[in-house]
């Protein structure tokens, strides 16, 4: 069984997923050249599903890394949904935002860089639509009421 999804699940998604991006699939080769953990094409097609699903409009990401998955997510946004998006590493933050340039996004993503623990009583929610992807230990205690809609 998948680490985040269920096999079933990432064979049907990978099925819907054979169009390929080419943004994406170079975000997706520079992050394994530097070992980081993104999520991996299904769970991106599962957060872009979940988005149109949901008819989010606004959404929070917190762990952008280099910004993968907020491309996925970014990408379902409808005109004027926003993305707001926190990463701790400046310089992995400052790739996000080339990142979110070259997939044409950049107009529906803010990229807030700090310690998100600190940065979310500064965001304004509610949000539609949440991916907390950052450091595990602090899930619960970040996404107290008034984030969530």
């Amino acid at each position: 069984m998948g680490q985040i999804v269920p096999d079933a699940v990432e064979r049907y998604l990978a099925g819907l997923n054979r169009a390929g991006d080419k943004v994406l699939d170079d975000i997706a080769r520079d992050g394994a050249k530097q070992e980081l953990p993104l999520v991996d094409a299904e769970v991106g097609a599962l957060l872009r599903v979940l988005a149109l699903s949901t008819g989010a409009r606004r959404m929070l990401e917190i762990g952008t890394a280099i910004g993968y998955s907020g491309i996925w997510l970014a990408g379902a946004l409808p005109p004027g949904g926003m993305l707001v998006t926190m990463e701790f590493d400046e310089e992995r933050a400052r790739e996000a935002r080339a990142n979110f340039d070259r997939a044409g996004l950049s107009d529906r993503v803010s990229v807030v860089v700090g310690d998100a623990q600190l940065k979310l009583a500064k965001v304004s929610g509610p949000f539609d639509l949440i991916f907390q992807d950052g450091d595990k230990p602090q899930y619960l205690t970040q996404l107290e009421p008034p984030l969530i809609a």
